[in-house]
């Protein structure tokens, strides 16, 4: 509906968490346009068998990857071909059934645009550009959808500040997506 609205987190609502120390996911995978020293913004998928991340650097073809998740080792991390362009596919995140993911490929709004592609058991179905209402001409990367894919949050660059990140809020509807402006507040 266009009128945004303001979410607020208090101690209580937010998860703590402890990790282990970092490891490197390999050496390489063998290509030679993406060494994994670079990988960035992975993601497991909803069941923690998957792991997906993106590799590679912003304007210089970054690309997907997935490998499957097993006792905390990432095996075998392979390119999604079907997803991969000579643009950059960046911004993994899964919902049931599907991978939100930013690209700048050819057809775009202009800047990176947000996809979905189905998912399912490792393999993925041909990638979709979301409705023109939540894509901008700038850069609208980071997808956050909630577990079933009917809301989705994400990062945009669009606004009167060149350089100022703005989250927007878009909720699916029958019609398609509406997208709304919002501000996050952390008391």
């Amino acid at each position: 509906d266009g009128r945004g609205g303001a979410f607020a987190l208090d101690d209580a609502a937010v998860r703590h968490a402890g990790f282990d120390a970092p490891r490197p996911v390999e050496e390489s995978t063998g290509s030679t346009r993406a060494p994994l020293e670079r990988v960035t913004r992975a993601a497991l998928s909803l069941d923690g068998r998957w792991l997906m991340f993106a590799t590679g650097e912003r304007k210089l073809d970054a690309e997907l990857y997935l490998a499957e998740w097993a006792d905390g080792v990432a095996r075998a991390p392979r390119p999604i071909g079907a997803l991969d362009t000579p643009a950059d596919e960046l911004a993994p995140a899964f919902a049931d059934g599907a991978l939100y993911f930013a690209s700048d490929r050819a057809g775009g709004a202009g800047g990176l645009d947000l996809y979905r592609a189905s998912f399912d058991d490792g393999a993925f179905g041909a990638p979709e550009r979301l409705g023109d209402a939540l894509q901008s001409e700038r850069d609208d990367t980071d997808p956050a959808p909630s577990r079933d894919g009917t809301e989705l949050v994400f990062a945009s660059d669009r606004g009167d500040a060149p350089a100022r990140w703005c989250a927007r809020a878009a909720p699916a509807a029958a019609s398609g997506w509406t997208c709304a402006p919002f501000e996050l507040e952390l008391d």
